[in-house]
């Protein structure tokens, strides 16, 4: 493709181009002598795409080219940063939308404080899933079952740390946060394939209180069924869960098939106490 500048001296001729000069550069009238409209390379593409002038100003030789860039180059370089803006910019929204984790939260292996046997082990398995992540293999899952109090959040977070920081897609969000999503799109199927798209691109989705983003009855069929397309949109792909359920109340939470699919494929972090155990034996 030609430069816009050096098509135009074909145009208009040698002699008209070499006129362009003085009113490039109005200074030079009646000073510059010997002036000739040469073609140079672009710097970026060296192509001879660039207009310049030799001449000699006061008995020296001079020049002067009109970029160092041609037209066609610039043109590419400008729609790259707009690209790249745009591209920064989504970025930014789908953090915005799906990594709330809180700024500066320093959840990590180092400061989580095991309190007895249960989360010596907890924390020793979260170790594991970890290293397992950062050896490449993202199609493990890990369900955090437990008391509250017991550090299932900690140790989600630091998986959704560690995978972001070593350069992985990350969703951290809580189940309430994700139906709110999820909700916003009734009515709108085009967004709700948009929704579904972004949540089953990512390298790691982090949902934690799972079985708290419903507390009206009717509206626990609809969790159901939501939570069954949730699970299923991530075969194959890791996915980090947390819950103050066991077992037997996960599964009605989230449906049984929703919940045999959780089981598929996945680590468990027991993070229910020796207390809790005996309450549920009386």
């Amino acid at each position: 493709m030609q430069n816009a500048f050096i098509h135009l001296m074909d145009l208009i001729g040698i002699k008209k181009a070499e006129d362009l000069l003085f009113k490039v550069k109005p200074a030079l009238k009646d000073k510059a002598e010997n002036v000739q409209a040469i073609k140079e390379n672009c710097s970026t593409c060296e192509q001879p795409n660039i207009l310049a002038w030799t001449y000699d100003l006061n008995g020296n030789p001079a020049s002067h080219r009109v970029s160092e860039i041609c037209t066609v180059c610039l043109s590419g370089q400008q729609s790259k940063e707009v690209t790249d803006e745009l591209i920064d910019k989504r970025k930014a929204a789908l953090l915005e939308k799906w990594y709330r984790l809180a700024v500066g939260d320093n959840s990590g292996t180092k400061n989580y404080e095991p309190l007895d046997r249960v989360t010596n082990l907890a924390l020793a398995k979260a170790k594991d899933y970890i290293k397992e992540m950062l050896k490449g293999n993202l199609s493990i899952n890990c369900l955090l079952m437990g008391s509250t109090g017991t550090g299932k959040s900690h140790l989600a977070k630091t998986i959704a740390k560690t995978a972001r920081e070593t350069g992985l897609s990350v969703a951290y969000i809580d189940s309430a946060d994700l139906f709110d999503l999820i909700k916003a799109t009734f009515g709108h199927e085009r967004h709700n394939e948009m929704l579904y798209k972004e949540y089953t691109d990512f390298d790691l989705v982090v949902i934690e209180d799972v079985g708290l983003e419903t507390r009206k009855i009717g509206e626990v069929s609809w969790s159901v069924t939501e939570w069954t397309k949730l699970i299923n949109a991530r075969q194959g792909k890791a996915s980090v869960w947390t819950t103050n359920f066991d077992d037997v109340a996960l599964a009605e939470v989230v449906g049984q098939r929703a919940f045999s699919r959780m089981y598929e494929n996945t680590k468990f972090i027991d993070l229910f106490t020796e207390d809790y155990r005996k309450k549920k034996m009386i």
